[in-house]
């Protein structure tokens, strides 16, 4: 696991080091923030493949669900590098969907942690095969659960996708709600 200092659930913000004002919202509890909350997505609200992934908060945080997100971002613009993987690529963008566990005893198991990161890693590749330019890194995140006070871990999933334009790579969000 990862050695890192445990972020608090829920967080109470980010500062302005981090290029953006964000703080934890509970999705569960008012749904209908998803559309309008999440600064990062709010330039491309009107994209497709935003509009998919939007989506894919408000089903993870459906009443019945199992998990609820904490986090998620999106770079804002297409970025350009020598070292790509794909060179035929213009460039790419990244961007980040952290979940956990309703059942926050769950979270705080490294057993059942290990287990999500498994089938978590297998569906994204699962995923990907449909999507030849993205790219996915999953890992545990320490967190200290505010509400037990006991220390576990939530789920980090980073990504990049590549593409000739901010628009094209969006196409590939709506991979990751499949």
């Amino acid at each position: 696991m990862l050695r890192y200092p445990p972020r608090t659930h829920p967080y109470a913000g980010v500062g302005a080091g981090h290029g953006s004002q964000g703080r934890y919202y509970d999705f569960k509890a008012e749904p209908d923030l998803v559309e309008t909350v999440l600064e990062d997505f709010a330039p491309h609200r009107a994209d497709v493949g935003v509009q998919k992934f939007l989506a894919l908060i408000r089903h993870i945080n459906r009443p019945d669900a199992p998990f609820e997100t904490t986090d998620c971002g999106l770079t804002q613009s297409l970025y350009r590098s020598r070292n790509s993987p794909f060179p035929d690529k213009a460039g790419w963008i990244g961007g980040r969907l952290m979940l956990m566990r309703r059942k926050l005893e769950q979270n705080c198991q490294q057993t059942a942690v290990n287990r999500l990161l498994r089938r978590l890693t297998i569906a994204l590749r699962r995923a990907g095969r449909t999507c030849t330019h993205i790219g996915f890194v999953v890992g545990p995140f320490p967190t200290l659960f505010c509400s037990t006070g006991q220390r576990g871990f939530q789920i980090d999933i980073e990504f990049a996708m590549w593409g000739d334009s901010f628009e094209e790579v969006c196409i590939a969000l709506p991979m990751l709600s499949r």
